[in-house]
């Protein structure tokens, strides 16, 4: 199966916000695909591929790492239309992203998971990123055009990211197929 590490986003005034930009990019540039089958979420490295045996390994290993991290506000950089984006099937020629400040506090939870899932084979990968710095939270992507991303990007030089900081306070494992299906979370619970 393929999975991916994410921050789910669980702040329902962000959930709402990043759900007003998806209606607005499905009415302006058509693409709806995100809105419609993912839930929000911030990716942490590469997806990964993985037995149904390995998936216990793999969920105590994050868990046991995570349930000693604490919650973390993650500053928000702005928006991000990205051309050729990953490097691997799935190809996506367009993403629209809310780009993320990669603080020293994530690059270590970043780093510290990205080192877990390098035990598996990559099944997709952001071209020339290294998935630690490039923390991005995806509005729209698979059935996004061309034309509708150039209209994102002009929108975006008009109108600033509302949002200025993420709590980051659990990290989960999702399939992303035409669905997205949550296999494991896990909240970030240790004092600060």
């Amino acid at each position: 199966m393929h999975l991916s590490c994410v921050i789910l986003i669980q702040d329902p005034e962000l959930l709402a916000y990043v759900r007003v930009l998806q209606i607005l990019i499905k009415e302006s540039a058509g693409s709806s695909f995100n809105m419609d089958n993912w839930v929000p979420h911030i990716t942490i490295g590469h997806g990964i591929n993985i037995s149904e045996e390995q998936l216990t390994d793999l969920q105590e290993e994050i868990g046991g790492f995570l349930k000693n991290q604490p919650p973390l506000m993650l500053p928000v950089k702005g928006f991000c239309v990205m051309k050729k984006a990953t490097t691997k099937p799935p190809y996506l020629p367009h993403v629209i992203n809310i780009s993320l400040e990669p603080t020293m506090q994530i690059r270590y939870l970043s780093k510290s998971i990205c080192s877990i899932l390098e035990k598996y084979p990559v099944n997709w990968s952001f071209s020339g990123e290294n998935g630690i710095d490039f923390l991005r939270l995806t509005l729209a992507s698979r059935d996004l055009t061309e034309k509708g991303a150039k209209w994102f990007a002009h929108y975006s030089k008009a109108n600033s990211c509302l949002i200025k900081n993420i709590l980051v306070g659990s990290v989960a494992l999702v399939q992303f197929k035409e669905k997205s299906r949550v296999f494991y979370e896990q909240e970030l619970r240790a004092n600060i």
